[in-house]
């Protein structure tokens, strides 16, 4: 089948080679679960961000490598081997069909798009977007964090695409983020294009119990990719973990499940996030049999 995905964990600030089973002519790498961690302690915030690469050694692999930074201006930084980062990659190999797009876009601005990006038809079957990183910087100074958050959505006019960012920090003094950017990418399908796969959101989710995404028909595998996530405490605070996503997800049928689907932020002293202010959304891709 022409869309195949791969998917691997590791901690961050490492590169992992990835293999597809054909050419791949498209590819949109994206977040599905972070979890970065200053370890066995808390600290301000300077700097938090994720930021995922990718190149291509060969026709049939992909390299990604996944940074990512948690600081503050004490000298204290994130704990590699307590942090984790879940990345899906969606490719289309084979041949370009011309009627599908994958495409990219790094550092996009709070509320400002990507370039311009050209998609397969001004009529589309399917127009989503997803998550792959984000930069959330204090400046030259740290503090307290009260919320932040990250995501995505597409903007359509005709044949051109755009993503558009959403991202920002801050604490309950009114200090906010100076620096506040996102990464992401779009899918686009034309219509009357039958990919062989489908795709449904599941917004605003924050639950430690299972949600189930359901599909028209029977499904062989699923994706499972970060649209936005947004976390917030009742009271700003120290962080020692903060993070979202979904920390794993299984098939059954025509549905797809998944665990843990939430935004999360703690300090040392048992504070966690506020569950009514904190949700993700993630956008499913199942693979039909």
């Amino acid at each position: 089948m022409p869309f195949e995905y791969q998917s691997f964990t590791t901690n961050p600030n490492k590169s992992t080679t990835i293999q597809f089973s054909q050419n791949v002519i498209y590819y949109l790498p994206a977040v599905a679960y972070y979890s970065l961690s200053y370890g066995s302690s808390d600290h301000h915030v300077e700097e938090v961000a994720l930021r995922l690469s990718v190149n291509q050694p060969s026709q049939t692999q992909l390299m990604v490598t996944v940074n990512a930074v948690l600081q503050d201006h004490g000298g204290n930084t994130i704990d590699n081997a307590e942090s984790s980062v879940t990345v899906v990659v969606l490719a289309w190999t084979g041949t370009d069909p011309g009627t599908i797009q994958l495409a990219s876009a790094s550092n996009i601005a709070n509320n400002g798009q990507s370039g311009p990006i050209t998609l397969p038809s001004s009529n589309l079957s399917t127009f989503q977007t997803a998550f792959a990183g984000f930069d959330l910087s204090y400046g030259s100074s740290d503090h307290h964090v009260l919320y932040q958050g990250a995501g995505v959505s597409g903007e359509q006019s005709g044949s051109t695409g755009y993503v558009v960012g959403s991202a920002r920090m801050g604490d309950s003094s009114g200090n906010t983020a100076s620096t506040a950017t996102v990464n992401g990418g779009l899918i686009a399908v034309a219509a009357g294009t039958d990919p062989g796969v489908g795709f449904a959101l599941s917004a605003n989710q924050q639950s430690d119990s299972p949600v189930y995404v359901n599909f028209p028909k029977t499904l062989k595998q699923a994706a499972v990719m970060l649209v936005s996530q947004t976390a917030s405490f009742s009271s700003d605070h120290h962080i020692q973990t903060v993070g979202a996503g979904c920390s794993g997800w299984s098939v059954n049928g025509n549905a797809v499940q998944l665990d843990n689907a939430r935004a999360f932020m703690n300090d040392g002293c048992g504070n966690h996030q506020n569950d009514s202010k904190s949700n993700v959304t993630m956008l499913v891709v199942g693979f039909y049999a």
